[in-house]
């Protein structure tokens, strides 16, 4: 019982030797292996990307603060079912509702009625991420093919009206409301957050 345990043991022992042996051999340094070079040649490692936060997939989240006219902070925030549509407050005219039109931050303002009972007209929201700044539209007509063109102020908004062939009825003439738009302009609020401080 004594001799097989004994072989064993030695076995053990001269497989480990040569193991051993095997790696001590002189190695060729990886700088210098053909493969290796071949490898690193053509590719090289790139550092990992950063994690997408909800901020850098809807940039247009957050509080802004008016840039001129009356002082308005409004806040940004994303519909809790539906990623495609955000909640704007803070308006003059109540909450109202915007639904992504060209990613990352184009949105059309649908005609609506707030909460509070307020009739908001079709509009426009568009946030510059470079410059950091927000505007808003509302009371002009969201143009798909051009949405930016909802903030090129006219120049004569003054309408033309020939005097020859106007008849004069006997009910009161309909009144044209070419209201101005109502628009915003505002600065994204750089978002404090509390860190760890170890003392």
């Amino acid at each position: 019982m004594k001799k097989p345990a004994l072989l064993a043991g030695i076995l053990l022992l001269s497989s480990l030797a040569i193991v051993n042996a095997q790696g001590e051999e002189k190695k060729e340094p990886a700088s210098t292996n053909p493969t290796v070079t071949a490898i690193t040649s053509k590719y090289h490692l790139n550092e990992m990307p950063e994690t997408l936060s909800v901020d850098k997939v809807f940039p247009v989240i957050g509080t802004f603060e008016s840039t001129s006219g009356e002082q308005l902070l409004l806040t940004v925030s994303l519909d809790p079912v539906n990623k495609a549509f955000v909640w704007i407050s803070g308006l003059p005219q109540g909450k109202v509702k915007a639904i992504l039109y060209k990613s990352p931050a184009t949105y059309k303002i649908m005609k609506q009625k707030t909460e509070e009972g307020n009739d908001v007209p079709e509009g426009t929201l568009i946030y510059d991420k470079e410059q950091n700044i927000l505007n808003i539209c509302i009371g002009k007509k969201f143009d798909g093919n051009n949405p930016a063109s909802a903030f090129v102020q006219e120049e004569n908004n003054e309408k033309v009206i020939s005097t020859e062939k106007i008849k004069i009825s006997k009910t009161a003439p309909a009144k044209e409301t070419s209201e101005k738009p109502w628009l915003y302009t505002g600065t994204k609020q750089a978002v404090t957050t509390a860190k760890n401080n170890p003392m």
